[in-house]
């Protein structure tokens, strides 16, 4: 069976975070479901120093020991300007340019985000249980 690779995007991250964030409890379910499926071995989870960085709070530790943090340098920034340029959509984010640029370089398949711009652009939602439940957004597969 493939391995199942998710990248935490920034918009989660900081749900996870904000202890008022209105989607706090049903991110943090629907983190502790990746976190089985990585002690089981089935997925693998990915985010960026970026994200990292913009959720802050006292996941980062958590974070750094159960996610392939990737370090946003030169080559990331070089990708991410290469998304923005093929992509002309007035809502894409450096931030989205950023995470989905990460997600392309390690073959991940789905980004998990509060944030609705993945699911909104026609990238598939998956249902899984990793889509915290009422947010918008969700688990999407690039």
């Amino acid at each position: 069976m493939k391995e199942r690779r998710v990248l935490l995007d920034a918009s989660f991250l900081r749900a996870l975070a904000e202890p008022d964030d209105p989607v706090r409890v049903e991110s943090r379910a629907a983190f502790d479901t990746l976190l089985d499926e990585v002690l089981c071995g089935s997925t693998s989870l990915y985010t960026h120093s970026d994200a990292i960085a913009a959720a802050g709070g006292e996941h980062v530790a958590e974070l750094t020991r159960v996610c392939e943090v990737v370090q946003v340098r030169r080559w990331v920034h070089r990708a991410a300007a290469r998304v923005v340029a093929a992509n002309p959509d007035p809502a894409l984010r450096w931030d989205h340019a950023v995470t989905l640029a990460v997600a392309d370089h390690f073959g991940v398949g789905e980004v998990i985000a509060v944030d609705p711009f993945f699911a909104e652009r026609g990238v598939a939602t998956t249902s899984g249980e990793a889509r915290p439940p009422g947010a918008r957004g969700g688990t999407a597969t690039l």
